[in-house]
């Protein structure tokens, strides 16, 4: 790679780094409260409530979804790819186990929303553990975006470009049944 080139890299990842702090705290994202920061589902505890707060000076609107991830030997966390989930050695997902509710809502300003979650029990005999992350993501006010039209006439000369982040936190959830190893 030539020297050009690891600059250029290196000036766009510079660029992209002021566009995400910037639309994080345009987006409101830095506002987003989420407790408990993991649960453990397991004996008859089958159910747990997290709480979003709006911390924020305006309304936003959540999203909640589930997405299976894995850490790493080196503590790096990374998806689990759906297409092949048996990729992933020793990994049990706990998607098919968990509902959910709600899905999306949107919150004034101070205030805070209950999610609630309940594991159904496991089918399966002995003892297994089973993983997943709730993600809470922090969706775009519906004027965030531009027509075609609105970007071609703000840039008659040159191109433009705008990026819309979406800010999310995740928190694990495990879902235990049998006995516990000691």
């Amino acid at each position: 790679m030539t020297l050009s080139a690891i600059l250029a890299r290196a000036a766009l990842t510079l660029v992209g780094a002021a566009f995400v702090s910037t639309a994080a705290a345009q987006t409101g994202g830095a506002d987003l409260n989420l407790t408990p920061k993991r649960a453990v589902l397991e004996g008859a505890q089958r159910t747990v409530t997290f709480y979003v707060f709006n911390q924020g000076d305006a309304p936003a609107t959540y999203a909640v979804g589930l997405t299976d991830r894995v850490m790493s030997a080196d503590g790096a966390i990374a998806a689990v790819d759906p297409a092949a989930p048996d990729a992933t050695p020793g990994f049990a997902s706990a998607r098919p186990l968990l509902a959910f509710t709600p899905r999306r809502f949107t919150l004034a300003p101070g205030q805070s929303q209950a999610i609630r979650v309940r594991a159904s029990a496991p089918t399966e005999a002995g003892a297994r553990e089973w993983r997943t992350h709730m993600d809470v993501t922090v969706l775009p006010p519906e004027t965030a975006g531009e027509t075609i039209d609105q970007a071609i006439a703000g840039a008659p000369q040159g191109i433009s470009v705008r990026l819309n982040t979406l800010f999310s936190i995740s928190v694990p959830v495990v879902v235990r049944a049998g006995p516990r190893d000691v």
